[in-house]
């Protein structure tokens, strides 16, 4: 079990580095809620078309490496935020589309479709609502690119937290060449929207 020490630890650890990113008050009496990930309220969505129909693949076990905290009640601060979900947990309501991704992603060498923060981000919250453009690392299929996603906190009821964004790409610029079935009938559009929505809970 978490001794008292352990947890005075703790606070004062994490005292210290919101204090030396600069998103904390500098007075000692700064209010800091913390909020935890909560995986099965998170998800991660890929829209594309197709000359068939447009698709969607869904993951709903996204695992995430980072807490966010709300600090003096105004600023969503994201400190090291990192996601990934597994690519063979992403599912559509064609299975055949599913396995053709699958292929070509790489999902036996490339296993997960990953994005790290490149910074600490603050989203100031105004009216339970904050907005902000999140620059980080995108990597699909053994590729990694920089990307800019515009985010959105929102601290809901039941001391719930979600940080949600989208952002839209082309396979081609992850050197990923569109699936393609039924003896070319079944053609996947270059371009893909991704989105996630992450959970919290505060602590």
């Amino acid at each position: 079990m978490t001794t008292m020490k352990q947890k005075k630890a703790v606070i004062v650890c994490l005292y210290l580095i919101y204090s030396l990113t600069g998103f904390a008050s500098e007075m000692p009496g700064s209010s800091i809620e913390h909020y935890y990930f909560v995986q099965n309220k998170s998800t991660l969505i890929i829209y594309g078309t197709s000359t068939l129909k447009d698709w969607k693949m869904t993951h709903q076990r996204v695992e995430c490496q980072d807490a966010v905290s709300i600090v003096d009640n105004k600023d969503l601060v994201l400190q090291h935020l990192s996601f990934h979900a597994k690519v063979k947990e992403l599912k559509s309501d064609f299975p055949i589309l599913d396995g053709l991704t699958y292929k070509a992603l790489h999902a036996d060498q490339y296993p997960y479709v990953v994005f790290s923060i490149l910074s600490a981000k603050k989203l100031t919250v105004v009216n339970d609502k904050g907005k902000g453009i999140v620059v980080g690392l995108l990597t699909i299929a053994g590729v990694s690119k920089e990307v800019s996603i515009p985010a959105e906190a929102v601290r809901l009821s039941n001391g719930l937290a979600k940080v949600s964004g989208s952002i839209q790409l082309k396979m081609s610029s992850f050197g990923i060449t569109p699936p393609t079935a039924l003896m070319g009938l079944l053609k996947t559009g270059d371009d893909i929207k991704v989105v996630f929505s992450l959970m919290y809970r505060r602590q």
